[in-house]
C-alpha cells in the first residue's frame, strides 16, 4: 500500500493527462479559470451559481438573484486562481506551508475565523465521525506529510494525495478543500500536467466518497474517482 501518514491507497497507474509543456498547462488553467472556479465551488460549497453567472462575476460585472455570500465566494476563488497562476508563471509555486497559506488567504478572506495561517483550535467536520488532528500537531503533521508526498515518484499521484492529505487534515478553520484543490492543481500544472475540474453533476458521488475516506483513511475509492475526472480534460 502507498501511504502518507494515516492515509493509504493501493499502488496503481496514477498517470494523468500531460500538456506539451508547463507553459501549455498554465495556459489551460488560465483559459478554463471560470470552469475551475465554478466546479470547485459547486462541489465543495454547493454555491448556487451557474457557470455563465460565474463567468460574469469573474469579469467584474454584477449578477441579479445571487447572494452576496455567493458573489464573494466566486470573487475570492477567482483571485486565488489568479495568485496561483502568478506563482506558476514566475516559478515560485511549491508544496510549502507558505504557499498553501498564501492561497488560503485569498480563498477564505473574511469567511474563515482566520485566514492565511494554520488553525489554532480544534475543528470538526459535519456528517462524518472523523476528528481532524489537534491544532498543536499541525506544523509537524505538515512537515511529515510533505516529506512522505515527495517520496512518491509520480507527480500526478503526489498531486492527488496532496489534495486528500490537506482535506482530511483540515489545516485551516474553513476553505480546506478549496485550498487543497488549488495546491493539487498547482502541483499538476508545475509538472506539466493539466488541471482538472470535478463535474458539478457528480458532486453527490464525490462527496460520498470523500466522507467515506475521511472516516477510514482509505483513499482507494476516492483516488479512483479522481483519476476518472483527471483523465477527462476540458475541451482545449
Amino acid at each position: 500500500m502507498n501511504r502518507v501518514l494515516d492515509i493509504t491507497w493501493p499502488p496503481g497507474d496514477y498517470e494523468t493527462t500531460r500538456a506539451a509543456d508547463v507553459r501549455e498547462a498554465v495556459f489551460y488553467l488560465k483559459k478554463f479559470r471560470p470552469d475551475f472556479v465554478w466546479s470547485s465551488l459547486k462541489t465543495f460549497e454547493n454555491t448556487p451559481c451557474t457557470l455563465p453567472q460565474t463567468q460574469t462575476i469573474l469579469q467584474g460585472q454584477s449578477v441579479g438573484g445571487v447572494s452576496l455570500e455567493a458573489l464573494d465566494q466566486v470573487r475570492r476563488m477567482g483571485r486565488a486562481v489568479d495568485v496561483l497562476l502568478g506563482m506558476l508563471g514566475d516559478g515560485s509555486f511549491a508544496i510549502t506551508r507558505e504557499v498553501a497559506c498564501r492561497l488560503h488567504a485569498e480563498v477564505a478572506r473574511d469567511e474563515a475565523l482566520e485566514w492565511g495561517v494554520f488553525r489554532a483550535r480544534q475543528v470538526y467536520v459535519g456528517g462524518v465521525a472523523h476528528v481532524p488532528p489537534p491544532a498543536e500537531t499541525l506544523a509537524q503533521r505538515w512537515d511529515d506529510g510533505v516529506r512522505a508526498l515527495h517520496a512518491l515518484t509520480s507527480h500526478s499521484e503526489r498531486a492527488l494525495a496532496l489534495f486528500l492529505f490537506m482535506a482530511r487534515s483540515q489545516f485551516f478553520y474553513d476553505g480546506n478543500k478549496r485550498t487543497a484543490w488549488l495546491m493539487m492543481a498547482g502541483t499538476l500544472v508545475a509538472n506539466g500536467y493539466l488541471a482538472f475540474a470535478i463535474p458539478a453533476n457528480d458532486a453527490e458521488r464525490f462527496n460520498e466518497r470523500l466522507a467515506a475516506f475521511y472516516d477510514s483513511g482509505d483513499a482507494g475509492g476516492i483516488m479512483r474517482l479522481l483519476m476518472g475526472y483527471v483523465r477527462k480534460p476540458l475541451n482545449m
